[in-house]
């Protein structure tokens, strides 16, 4: 029985069972009933569940002995029958009971206030479809996380209903895909074929003839923020704009990152710098003083435009800038260039206290890159030949507060930090993140070392390792939300370096964008809603202990893992021996 209700769970990942059998392998699944204990939650139903399993064993083992002694006893026959028409009874009551206690430190599978504060802002209907195939709920058990955060989020408020829609119909799934809501393929196997289904888990949102959707969820790890989100936006009728200023003159732009600003949920505005209007743009950014601005690299700034944007921000303005003060010949050979559009900005970040280093940013973190060749030095052609080198100028930043899974910079210029001269103008400037304490700099010579094979992998001294700063936020006194976040890379959102970094295009990369996201949360002053998405994400990073407290770190590991087990065993184990002994005297 026990090698069955462990094993079960396995059946659909190499079978196609029908819906009532999958709903069967479910039921008497111990994998699938401990998954809510394994995430956190104690769940009431499920304790129950092996609590009976327990006695059941326990009984059936019983009666199985009192059989093999020849007790054919009414008495015996009928209390096999009160007892299974019992098991059974209760059964089917606890399947009812949706009594669980969130355990997790962030509560992760509770509603948060944040969202209860918006739910209670709903004053007309507003209506949740969500459309799950029955075929996924029995591959994923992280479904079940889902229908049951809808069912908790929808009892917060009256106005709120909630559907669980089987879209397997053809209609449906016709009207999902006018809608933007398509099936996502799955792999099932047998022994002796294969095949892709579509499956759905999708969500809509209706509120006074108005909808919107999120169109795949498998876990919750996103699922209060989006639903939060998107309600919000509907009760308070925001498009949440932004507008984009390219001022860069590299060549393959960054169209990645509208389309991805687009999908999530703001309303991309593409502005100019003052002294390029009507060349391309016919609005530059100071007319939209109201509406956040993003400007990526600093190439093509004017004295004017330096101080338009500084009057912007000092007036009011949210302004993210993503911005080294040099620039990078991604196309040819790495060279590095600054010219006077950088110099300009490099000077009004002095206004924020933000002091550009004169060098490039090296870290023992980093990316490698691949690099393939089909010629020798002198340009005869050879077979192929690959390299993977570790390209300290591409830097990997570890997962820190305000980059709770890291993100990737290229060719990165760090900063110093002055708030005596931001105070002149009533500002404080704060860091946000950091290299890691192993990263170093490199001066700039006649020229700076770009070359993969010729840049060096460490400094000339241990004394020049130390962690330096990579992006800040300046705030006004007196007030909570930045004006001004800078993030010194321009790169990190570009279209070549998002591609080039990472085999799918939102992999690795799109964690950059996310953090571009995030600073204009933090810029609108939506803290409360950016705790949401990032509340289910753990910084999971190993650090070295260091020699001093190393000795108490084993102590206590070994106690826990070692000492601890064994003792509780012991005391068990002593205790039923002296139960026996009673019992045998």
């Amino acid at each position: 029985f026990l090698e069955i209700l462990n094993s079960v769970h396995n059946i659909p990942l190499y079978f196609n069972p029908p819906e009532f059998l999958s709903a069967i392998i479910k039921f008497i699944s111990f994998a699938w009933r401990f998954d809510s204990f394994s995430k956190g939650i104690f769940s009431i139903s499920d304790f129950l569940f092996f609590a009976s399993c327990a006695v059941f064993f326990y009984v059936l083992a019983f009666f199985i002995k009192e059989h093999k002694k020849g007790n054919k006893s009414v008495y015996l026959k009928k209390l096999k029958r009160a007892f299974l028409f019992s098991f059974l009874l209760f059964t089917i009551v606890n399947e009812n009971l949706n009594f669980k206690i969130d355990f997790t430190s962030s509560k992760n599978f509770s509603v948060s206030k944040c969202s209860k504060k918006v739910l209670s802002q709903v004053e007309d209907p507003v209506s949740i479809s969500y459309y799950l195939s029955p075929k996924l709920k029995s591959l994923y058990p992280q479904v079940k996380d889902v229908t049951d955060f809808l069912q908790s989020y929808a009892v917060e408020s009256k106005q709120v209903s909630l559907e669980i829609i089987n879209p397997s119909k053809e209609n449906i799934a016709k009207k999902l895909s006018e809608i933007g809501i398509r099936g996502y393929p799955i792999r099932t196997s047998s022994a002796d074929s294969a095949s892709i289904t579509n499956v759905y888990s999708a969500i809509k949102i209706d509120y006074l003839g108005k909808s919107e959707t999120i169109p795949f969820v498998l876990n919750i790890s996103r699922l209060e923020f989006d639903l939060t989100r998107k309600i919000k936006s509907l009760i308070e009728e925001k498009e949440n704009p932004v507008q984009v200023v390219c001022a860069s003159s590299f060549a393959n732009g960054y169209s990645l990152a509208f389309q991805y600003l687009e999908a999530e949920g703001f309303s991309v505005i593409q502005t100019s710098l003052p002294s390029e209007k009507n060349s391309s743009v016919d609005i530059s950014f100071d007319e939209l003083s109201d509406i956040p601005l993003i400007i990526f690299g600093s190439d093509k700034f004017t004295k004017t435009d330096c101080k338009i944007l500084e009057k912007f921000i000092l007036n009011g303005g949210k302004v993210f800038i993503a911005s080294q003060p040099y620039s990078i010949d991604f196309e040819d050979n790495w060279s590095v260039k600054q010219n006077e559009s950088n110099q300009l900005f490099e000077r009004l970040m002095f206004t924020f206290g933000i002091y550009f280093k004169q060098t490039l940013t090296c870290d023992i973190s980093n990316l490698r890159i691949t690099m393939t060749s089909n010629s020798d030095v002198n340009g005869n052609k050879k077979s192929a030949h690959t390299e993977y080198i570790n390209y300290p100028l591409w830097i990997s930043l570890r997962a820190q507060e305000n980059a709770l899974s890291g993100l990737s910079l290229f060719w990165p210029c760090a900063f110093d930090i002055d708030n005596e001269v931001a105070e002149i103008e009533r500002l404080k400037t704060t860091p946000l993140l950091f290299t890691s304490n192993r990263s170093w700099q490199i001066p700039r010579t006649e020229n700076f070392i770009t070359n993969p094979f010729a840049v060096p992998k460490s400094p000339e001294s241990e004394e020049e390792y130390s962690t330096f700063a990579v992006c800040a936020s300046t705030t006004k006194e007196n007030e909570k939300d930045p004006s001004l976040i800078l993030f010194a890379d321009q790169y990190a959102f570009s279209d070549s370096l998002l591609s080039y970094n990472s085999n799918s295009i939102f992999d690795v990369d799109s964690r950059s964008l996310d953090f571009l996201c995030n600073g204009i949360f933090m810029l609108n002053g939506e803290d409360e809603l950016l705790s949401l998405k990032t509340k289910t994400t753990f910084n999971t990073t190993l650090y070295k202990i260091s020699n001093e407290n190393i000795r108490n770190a084993a102590i206590k590991t070994l106690f826990t893992t070692c000492v601890l087990p064994i003792f509780i065993n012991l005391t068990i184990g002593f205790v039923f021996f002296l139960k026996r002994r009673r019992f045998n005297k």
